[in-house]
């Protein structure tokens, strides 16, 4: 996990090294499921308002957890469904239409751990800067994947950044805004 977090790290802080390196082993598509899978636990946990309330006065009646934990549900499979379909996005407008040298596995890999800023949405309902710090953490998370598509594809800026930004705006602002954002604003 400490190789995860570590990696993530060096990815927020646009490190190009470790977008070849994550393009190169196809073990750290496990790594950048886990980063993914932090992030959507995250905004989940920052929709349910956890800064702010905390633990102090738990419901803890069966059907309050149930609800919970399927919005919880929802948020991890709408995030990691919107991962997938980004790379897919980046890979057949960057490599099939861009000129980029990447395969879609590779893209999976290194947008996956562009995720690592997504742990800023914890904050999304925190008072005074929770909007300000979610959009912190989308727009990080665009920075840190154009910077990882143009190292993996090989392409100019302008090719990453059209295809990685229609992807990141379809799948992890759209769509999350679409099925989860309205369900949990209780």
């Amino acid at each position: 996990m400490a190789n995860m977090l570590y990696r993530a790290i060096r990815a927020a802080l646009l490190r190009r090294e470790i977008y070849r390196e994550a393009a190169a082993d196809p073990e750290t598509i496990l790594k950048s499921l886990g980063i993914v899978i932090l992030s959507a636990i995250a905004l989940s946990l920052g929709l349910v308002n956890v800064v702010e309330d905390g633990i102090t006065q738990p419901d803890l009646s069966l059907a309050s957890l149930g609800d919970r934990l399927v919005d919880v549900w929802l948020v991890v499979i709408t995030i990691l469904l919107g991962w997938i379909l980004w790379a897919l996005v980046v890979y057949l407008l960057g490599s099939k239409f861009l000129g980029g040298k990447a395969a879609y596995h590779q893209l999976l890999r290194v947008i996956g751990l562009c995720y690592g800023p997504g742990l800023l949405f914890l904050l999304i309902r925190a008072p005074a800067v929770g909007f300000y710090a979610f959009l912190l953490g989308l727009l990080w998370v665009l920075a840190a994947a154009v910077v990882g598509v143009k190292e993996v594809q090989e392409t100019d800026w302008i090719a990453a950044a059209l295809s990685t930004l229609f992807g990141w705006a379809l799948f992890l602002v759209i769509m999350p805004f679409v099925l989860v954002i309205p369900n949990n604003m209780n």
